[in-house]
């Protein structure tokens, strides 16, 4: 439960803001390091001198600065030309219906 509301509320801010954080000072970027090895911290019960990079790898995590890249990397394909079997699959139909009024 622990792991899922830190992802829940840490994880998806942070990705929230990809193209925003993108290009942030490291500076910055290391303030936002420090809030994810926290949270790992609190999700694998270990202290603040116990090393991180174990615990990231083992949660699956990129560190701050690789995720914010590969979030901006990723591309949704988009297919540029349409294909016939599209219009075949998309129909419009009406349907005949008879209202009734009341009143006026």
């Amino acid at each position: 439960m622990c792991k899922i509301l830190i992802q829940l509320l840490v994880c998806s801010k942070i990705d929230n803001c990809n193209a925003l954080l993108y290009g942030l000072s490291k500076h910055l970027i290391n303030k936002l390091q420090s809030v994810q090895n926290t949270a790992a911290r609190i999700i694998a019960k270990k202290r603040k001198n116990d090393h991180i990079s174990a615990i990231l790898q083992q949660l699956h995590w990129l560190p701050v600065e690789y995720r914010i890249m590969f979030k901006e990397l990723l591309h949704v394909y988009t297919q540029k030309t349409l294909l016939r079997s599209i219009f075949k699959a998309v129909r419009l139909e009406t349907v005949n219906f008879k209202t009734k009024t009341y009143g006026y």
